[in-house]
């Protein structure tokens, strides 16, 4: 591997870890630059839903690395010229598109698009990698631009580009958990099932475990917007309860959303004896076994057992065996 895409990858593992998440993207673009000659360049966040042959991208935020804002706003009239580029971006994910080889450069430069647009904010030429976070239906999209007519990118970068925009994108999500982290006013506990969504509503980032629930709650979620389960409550904080969960949101400093699925022990509408009974009988144990651990008759562990298996709605031993590892181990 070439010296400076190790460095490059070391260099952008420190800046997640201590930039703030505000500074993040126009610091990586800067690093980028020591690895890749470019003058300037697009970070673009959306949603991009798998098979949709017309795709059309819907674009949540949008970063602009020495670009003008009057770029975004002359845009709107040029939109359909990129769609054979968004195309074959999305189309090969993963993989750095070089706009040269979707459409010609002879037949560009003869374009309105080009003379009025293009030309104008510097955009000789383009690469472009895309990649999806196939969980929570996200794309990310970065685009280099060099404004020299006479100094196209090289297979050479278009290689090192595709190489390198999956470690960029981490340390986003790397930089984007830490600053959580650092401004969320409760604290997150290390093994919340939680999920985070911006003021617009999309998910920026989801751990495993909350992805697993809401497969249970909202089988046909697929994101990035926030689950329709959540949509009463956001932005504000509250908390809906379910029979099976506790659905919370909590606003962070930072400010974002912490969307919170708390799983409900069945196991708490017991007492603390019965509680102690479940345990020794879910551990195996016989009545008259569980009776002498716990200084209790063999009929009285009976009669707990039956309150128990009434309030938790269970019949047998193995389903309460089932519980007590569940929530009592």
């Amino acid at each position: 591997m070439d010296k400076r895409i190790k460095s490059f990858i070391l260099d952008i593992n420190k800046l997640a870890r201590d930039t703030p998440l505000t500074e993040y993207k126009q610091a990586a673009f800067h690093l980028l630059q020591q690895v890749i000659h470019f003058d300037s360049g697009i970070w673009n966040e959306g949603h991009w839903i798998a098979g949709d042959k017309s795709y059309q991208p819907n674009i949540y935020t949008q970063f602009l690395f020495n670009h003008s804002p009057q770029m975004c706003i002359d845009h709107v009239g040029f939109i359909e010229f990129d769609e054979p580029l968004r195309q074959a971006v999305t189309q090969s994910l993963g993989v750095t598109i070089d706009f040269n080889d979707v459409i010609p450069r002879g037949e560009f430069v003869r374009t309105p698009t080009y003379q009025q647009y293009y030309r104008k904010f510097g955009m000789e030429w383009i690469i472009s990698t895309a990649l999806l976070d196939s969980e929570l239906g996200l794309t990310r999209n970065l685009s280099l631009h060099r404004k020299d007519r006479d100094k196209p990118f090289s297979e050479a970068d278009r290689t090192t580009k595709e190489i390198l925009t999956p470690f960029l994108v981490d340390g986003y999500q790397t930089c984007f958990r830490l600053a959580v982290l650092q401004g969320n006013r409760a604290g997150l506990r290390a093994t919340s099932c939680i999920a985070l969504a911006g003021e617009n509503g999309v998910i920026e980032y989801a751990h495993s475990s909350w992805l697993l629930e809401m497969a249970q709650i909202e089988p046909t979620w697929k994101g990035p917007r926030i689950p329709n389960c959540f949509s009463d409550l956001f932005p504000s904080d509250g908390y809906i309860n379910t029979a099976k969960r506790k659905l919370a949101i909590h606003g962070l400093d930072s400010g974002l959303s912490q969307l919170e699925i708390i799983p409900i022990n069945p196991l708490g509408v017991l007492s603390a004896q019965q509680c102690n009974v479940a345990k020794a009988v879910g551990r195996g144990l016989s009545r008259k076994e569980a009776g002498k651990e716990l200084r209790l008759s063999p009929s009285t562990v009976g009669n707990h057992l039956d309150e128990i298996y009434r309030r938790l709605g269970i019949k047998n031993k193995a389903e309460l065996a089932t519980l007590v590892s569940t929530h009592l181990s």
